[in-house]
């Protein structure tokens, strides 16, 4: 048990130094037994901008980059740019605890 804790708390300084280096400021709110893989999800979505957040919400919703651009009344082309980047930030995180377990960090 005692190892376990350990390679968890390694697991979670790497989440924290990789979202620093990223420019995230807000703390990860680590709950023991949670999920922290929803935790570091957690700090990138409320990052995101208001624009970016409410793109991933129409998103979320179903909505192709046509649709989310007649919602916000933009350009499709800057639907598509705005999701890409929200993409671009939450792939970018830190890798999930078996990958980073094992070495592939991507």
């Amino acid at each position: 048990m005692r190892a376990e804790r350990k390679l968890r708390e390694r697991y979670r300084a790497y989440c924290e130094e990789g979202l620093r280096r990223r420019g995230y400021s807000l703390p990860v709110e680590w709950r023991e037994g949670g999920d922290d893989a929803q935790a570091v999800m957690t700090v990138i979505v409320f990052s995101l901008s208001d624009t970016h957040s409410a793109v991933l919400q129409l998103c979320h919703e179903g909505l192709n980059t046509r649709q989310i651009a007649r919602r916000m009344w933009t350009f499709e082309r800057t639907a598509y740019r705005c999701l890409r980047q929200v993409i671009r930030r939450v792939c970018g995180g830190p890798a999930p605890f078996d990958q980073w377990l094992w070495g592939d960090r991507r």
